[in-house]
């Protein structure tokens, strides 16, 4: 028996290559907090900032958003009207803001 005809053996898959570092981890409020408080630790502990998209921000998510926030998270993507909430503003505070912002 020849070598030419031997079947050359198929080579064995290269295994995936590891995943990269993460430059930015993005949240969204679709998975529960519990998990995305982990993460965010895990995170901002590997020097990875975390980006946080509320929207639709509803009263049932504020709170959840507020949590996520209060624990560390680097950004938040809001739209105007999800921005006085996040940020506590009233109108007064943001009057106050205004005029201070003049001064």
């Amino acid at each position: 028996v020849s070598p030419a005809t031997q079947p050359s053996p198929s080579p064995s898959p290269s295994p995936p290559p590891p995943p990269l570092p993460a430059a930015v981890v993005l949240m969204q409020l679709e998975v529960p907090t519990a998990p995305m408080l982990q993460l965010l630790r895990k995170a901002t502990a590997r020097g990875a900032p975390v980006a946080l998209k509320p929207s639709p921000l509803t009263t049932q998510t504020f709170e959840r958003a507020r949590q996520l926030l209060d624990a560390g998270v680097s950004l938040c993507f809001v739209n105007e009207t999800e921005a006085p909430a996040v940020l506590g503003w009233t109108d007064t505070g943001r009057q106050s803001r205004r005029a201070g912002d003049s001064e």
